[in-house]
């Protein structure tokens, strides 16, 4: 794990890591603790966050970046129509022509104030509440955006009635309070599905205050106990809910017997 000054070799945790480990803690084994030389199984991502990671992200980003080479749209088109997960399929709707559309409309209606950083890891020390020992959980947030007064987490979705954002969002709550923001922004990119046309650009925004802090960092701190716990025990117990979440059958749904480890580790 890569070292930083304040940074040392105890385990560093995320919002991914322990959104997976509430979702179903056989998962997060499977994908967080299994040693090598066990082959990594890489979790299952759609067309829509192929498109989003490779074209629109990086389309944006490079807005807001001085860059030695140059931001190439086509290239990107070229990058999203040849990945693995979008190779031989029809990718005539995911056009030169909607990317365009997507980053002129935010060239017209950007970030503001413009970011300070962009991609840039945040680090947080966490205390133990039960034991009160100092700095014993290392958290990493990584936000899309960060500006003087927020953090910015971009969305692409198509969906046409995007669900509202909400004051305790896990992800965002934590990544504000990892950088010392007052505030929370999603930018959201909506697209309808059926014509594959710009819809709309909606930003949210939500306001830390001490309630949602403290709450944060409580549930936080429990989900962490729960899994360090669990790697003292070696008792990973799966969750039948999170075998088909999010319309994806899980990876790692083949070798899912009895909820325990499939060898001493």
């Amino acid at each position: 794990m890569r070292q930083n000054g304040i940074w040392d070799s105890t385990w560093t945790y995320s919002h991914t890591q322990l959104s997976l480990y509430r979702l179903c803690p056989r998962r997060y084994y499977e994908r967080y603790i299994l040693p090598p030389p066990e082959i990594a199984i890489i979790e299952a991502v759609s067309k829509q966050q192929v498109y989003s990671s490779l074209v629109i992200h990086p389309g944006i980003e490079a807005l807001h970046t001085n860059r030695s080479t140059p931001f190439d749209l086509e290239l990107s088109i070229k990058e999203f129509r040849e990945h693995e997960v979008v190779s031989g399929e029809d990718t005539s709707v995911w056009d030169l022509l909607l990317a365009e559309s997507i980053l002129e409309s935010y060239s017209a209606n950007p970030i503001t104030p413009s970011p300070t950083h962009v991609e840039r890891e945040g680090h947080m020390k966490i205390d133990d509440i039960l034991t009160g020992e100092k700095n014993k959980y290392q958290w990493l947030s990584k936000p899309d955006f960060v500006n003087d007064e927020s953090t910015i987490d971009l969305k692409f979705t198509l969906s046409h009635r995007p669900f509202p954002l909400e004051p305790y969002n896990d992800q965002m709550l934590g990544q504000a309070i990892t950088w010392n923001k007052p505030k929370f922004q999603r930018y959201q990119i909506c697209v309808d599905k059926k014509t594959m046309t710009l819809t709309d650009i909606l930003v949210d925004e939500h306001f830390v205050d001490d309630l949602l802090r403290q709450n944060w960092f409580e549930r936080t701190y429990k989900t962490m106990h729960d899994i360090e716990r669990a790697r003292a025990e070696n008792l990973w117990p799966e969750h039948d809910h999170a075998c088909g979440a999010y319309a994806k059958v899980c990876p790692f749904k083949a070798g899912c017997v009895t909820g325990r480890v499939r060898f001493p580790v």
